[in-house]
This record gives structure tokens, sequence and C-alpha cells, in this order.
């Protein structure tokens, strides 16, 4: 339960500033992109956390009293510093691109693509398996995460989705850049 609601606390956060940095550019994350988020990255990722088998001995260590005890609030407060920084130097990054042009539009309820909401979205995808493993290090109860098969499947399959849409010539991101 610990690692479900730290998981969860990160995830919100990483879709609350995802949101954000869009909106302050006058962007709307696409349906699409929050069903792949929600439905294949987040729920994925929490039943692969909720599925890590416990360890093979019982530990001396009582569980903490409280979800958000002094270890787990700072190894929280660390990621939900860092995460918001990642989108917003992600973003930066994209500006200084040769290739790079603003998005721009007369009908604010078209619907297309922007260099702005590709880069975040795929920053919130990486950021959410990295906060799926961020919150299964360090536990006395639970085994590593590396030793979850299930969580190993999560990570490569989304991984390689990752991997595709930023690589591929048929997935668009690639035809965007050129």
């Amino acid at each position: 339960a610990y690692c479900l609601v730290n998981f969860n606390i990160m995830y919100a956060i990483i879709q609350l500033f995802m949101t954000c940095y869009l909106n302050n550019l006058g962007l709307k994350f696409g349906d699409g992109m929050y069903i792949v988020q929600d439905l294949f990255y987040s729920l994925f990722l929490g039943l692969s956390i909720a599925y890590t088998p416990p360890q093979n001995n019982l530990d001396k260590i009582l569980p903490p009293q409280r979800f958000l005890s002094q270890g787990i609030l700072m190894k929280l407060i660390g990621q939900l510093v860092i995460f918001p920084l990642f989108q917003y130097f992600g973003l930066l990054a994209l500006k200084t691109q040769s290739w790079y042009t603003e998005f721009t539009t007369d009908d604010p309820l078209e619907h297309s693509i922007s260099y702005e909401t590709t880069t975040i979205n795929a920053i919130a995808l990486a950021q959410l398996m990295i906060a799926s493993v961020v919150v299964t290090i360090g536990s006395p109860f639970r085994r590593p995460w590396y030793e979850s098969r299930i969580h190993w499947i999560c990570l490569v399959g989304q991984f390689s989705w990752l991997r595709y849409i930023l690589f591929s010539p048929y997935s668009g991101f690639l035809k965007m850049m050129s």
C-alpha cells in the first residue's frame, strides 16, 4: 500500500505539471495520450507494483505507522522536485533545436500535433516508468523491483513503445522533426 500510494502521488504530479505546462502554451493533452498514460502505463505499473512478491524472511522492523513517514516523504519530495524540472528542461531543450517552430493556430479546437505536446508526453511516459522503480526501492517488506518478472515485462513493453514513438519513421515523431 505504501508503494502504491507513493506511485499514485508521483503519477498525479507528473500529469499535473505536464497539463499545466501545456495549458500555459495554449495546448491541451489529447484523449489518446491520456488513455496510453492511464491505461497502458499507470494501471499496468500499479498492478505490477502490487503484484511484487514479499521478502522470503520476515523483517524485525515494523512498517511505518503513517503513509508519509520521514523516509518515504523524503524520497517522495525528491521526485516531486525532479519530475517537473525534467519536464521544464525538456521543453527548454526542445526550443533550442534548429528545426523547432512554436505551435500556433487560429482554431483552439483544431486537432493537431505539436512538438511541445509530443515532447512532454514522451518525458511523462518515461517518468512513469522511473516512478514505478523509485517507489519500490528500499522497502524491507517487498522484494526489489528487479526481482519482479511482471514489473520487468511491463517496463520492457512500455520502454519498447516509448522507443517506437520516438524513433520509428511511421510514428509521426520523426516526421515532425524533418
